[in-house]
């Protein structure tokens, strides 16, 4: 059976090229032809307190490279770029994807900007080691709790790594009715699930019950790049899809 529904568990998906956003045009994802797109996002983004945008200024003022991790990390930088918050621009600018560089173009220091094919900031890695020496300073910029394996793998080869605050990271609870029709989707069988980030599959299934759960066997997973497939796997998705054109 095609499925008719489309869980869209990130509404504003900051990638255009992943087919998804405000507007999504569910024609171009596979799995379709889809009848009604449901919006069911897993986590809100906010700004960072005052005292974590000026720790992270005074950080980045002090680093040879900065690697944001998200979109939301690079918007955060630019806007304090903007701002005149930094006062000694790092030699190099890890991002990921064109959705992240294309924050940075109004940046004075855009120049500098890595643009990396990786999807997954532990494929970073080969890259920074090669940008650094021991004692130069690589600034991550993040989520507050950010994934630690980065950080950590740069740590064991010797790198001088901080971590700072840019943006926050909340999950967002599904209402009542919200989670009524999610569920009843996915029981008859008539679901298909959009994922965007390696994270978003395992806490997506966290919020069903059991039965639901369980039916993520017939869903079948929309996802954006390779370590998203990754994740819906091992988060029990069976079906797990490619989005044309988002890798």
């Amino acid at each position: 059976m095609s499925a008719r529904l489309l869980l869209n568990t990130r509404p504003h998906l900051e990638a255009p090229e992943a087919g998804a956003g405000p507007g999504l045009d569910a024609s171009r994802l596979p799995g379709g032809p889809y009848a009604q797109v449901i919006d069911c996002p897993l986590n809100g983004i906010g700004p960072a307190d005052e005292d974590e945008l000026v720790a992270a200024a005074a950080w980045i003022n002090r680093a040879h490279v900065l690697v944001l991790v998200s979109p939301n990390a690079t918007q955060a930088y630019a806007e304090l770029a903007a701002a005149g918050r930094i006062a000694r621009a790092p030699e190099h600018i890890a991002v990921m994807g064109p959705s992240s560089s294309a924050r940075l173009q109004g940046v004075s220091h855009a120049s500098r900007v890595r643009v990396s094919a990786s999807h997954d900031a532990l494929g970073l890695l080969p890259e920074l080691l090669e940008l650094t020496r021991h004692g130069e300073l690589t600034v991550i910029g993040r989520a507050q709790a950010g994934k630690d394996a980065l950080p950590d793998a740069l740590r064991e080869h010797g790198r001088s790594v901080q971590c700072v605050t840019l943006y926050h990271r909340e999950a967002l609870p599904w209402p009542p009715e919200r989670q009524a029709q999610v569920e009843a989707a996915l029981l008859a069988q008539r679901a298909a699930v959009l994922l965007t980030t390696a994270s978003a599959p395992a806490e997506f299934a966290q919020r069903l019950s059991a039965a639901a759960r369980a039916a993520l066997q017939a869903a079948p997973a929309l996802c954006t790049h390779p370590n998203v497939e990754r994740a819906a796997a091992a988060a029990g998705f069976a079906d797990v899809r490619a989005v044309t054109g988002s890798h």
